[in-house]
C-alpha cells in the first residue's frame, strides 16, 4: 500500500481516513473459482485483479459507487 500524504495534514482523523481509503482501495478479496460469490463481486463494482489455481481475486473498480 502506497501512503502519500500532503505535508500539511490537518488532523490525525484525516490521516486515518486516508489510510482506510487506501486500504480499501488496495485490498484484494478472493472467491473460489466457480463460486456464486464471483457474481456478487461483479455486481457490486469489483473487477478481477488476479487469479490462482483455485481462487479469483477482486479489487474495487476505481470510481465504484457502492461502498
Amino acid at each position: 500500500m502506497n501512503l502519500t500524504f500532503p505535508v500539511a495534514t490537518r488532523s490525525d482523523a484525516e490521516t486515518l481516513v486516508a489510510i482506510r481509503i487506501a486500504a480499501m482501495r488496495d485490498s484484494l478479496d478472493g472467491a473460489l473459482r466457480g463460486s456464486d460469490s464471483n457474481r456478487f463481486y461483479a455486481r457490486h463494482g469489483f473487477v478481477q485483479a488476479d487469479e490462482a489455481e483455485w481462487d479469483i481475486y477482486y479489487m474495487r473498480a476505481p470510481g465504484s459507487a457502492t461502498m
